[in-house]
């Protein structure tokens, strides 16, 4: 779905579904203040910042879905910067053995349009490290770790 067009992503579920994917709900921020109204959980995506549906006086962006509750949460930029990500169930390419990344200085890609951050891997336990970055980029989730 990601090479469809915003518009007509929209229309298509609309139509797929009858028009049920169209569910307004409560768009909050980190504190639960009703900041606006979406138009459905499904025309959003984590990290976004743009076609809200609601202007703000500063740039958003989603952080998190709550399916249960149809809530949309907002975050601004300084509530994303972070110093420290934790990895688990990794999938290993280039390494035998996950602790085989106890620190290690590699490199991370948080978004998959943005530049690689310098970072320090921390063995946790044997399935889960922690990403200490060497600078404080947006985070969302991450996407690629370079060895």
């Amino acid at each position: 779905m990601c090479f469809i067009k915003n518009e007509e992503l929209k229309d298509s579920l609309i139509r797929k579904t009858n028009g049920k994917i169209y569910k307004p709900g409560k768009i909050i921020d980190i504190e639960g203040k009703v900041l606006g109204i979406h138009n459905g959980l499904a025309f959003h995506t984590i990290g976004q910042r743009k076609g809200l549906g609601t202007i703000f006086l500063e740039p958003l962006y989603v952080v998190a879905l709550d399916t249960y509750e149809n809530i949309v949460i907002v975050r601004n930029n300084n509530d994303l910067l972070k110093k420290k990500l934790i990895a688990e169930n990794i999938n290993l390419l280039s390494k035998e053995s996950v602790k085989n990344l106890d620190k290690i200085e590699c490199f991370v890609k948080t978004r998959s349009r943005d530049r690689l951050h310098p970072c320090r891997l921390n063995l946790l336990d044997d399935n889960t490290i922690e990403i200490e970055l060497i600078e404080e980029p947006r985070i969302y989730n991450i996407k690629t770790v370079l060895l």
